[in-house]
């Protein structure tokens, strides 16, 4: 069995002395959901997304703490959005 999608959480302090939370999921649907898989697999198949802790829970079994998604950075992401492609590594300014 070969998993279509992986996640990521990332806890990291904050410059004015606080901490914030990235959730991110790697999907690989895109060259796995064929059959058969690998045929003509290339990494620029994979989809990087950061999405919310709670859009996190909603794909696995993992469930988080409320002060751990109140500290969930896309959630004071302008766009409001549970997901959203990662075209960039910068973050959304609290």
């Amino acid at each position: 069995m070969v998993p279509l999608s992986f996640w990521k959480v990332v806890v990291a302090p904050t410059q004015s002395g606080g901490i914030n939370a990235f959730g991110f999921i790697t999907s690989q649907k895109h060259d796995l959901g064929d059959e058969p898989p690998f045929e003509e697999f290339t990494p620029a198949g994979f989809g990087d997304y950061q999405a919310t802790l709670e859009e996190i829970e909603k794909q696995t079994i993992v469930r988080f703490s409320d002060a751990l998604k109140e500290i969930d950075i896309i959630q004071h992401h302008p766009e409001n959005t549970e997901s959203m492609r990662l075209e960039s590594l910068s973050a959304p300014r609290r």
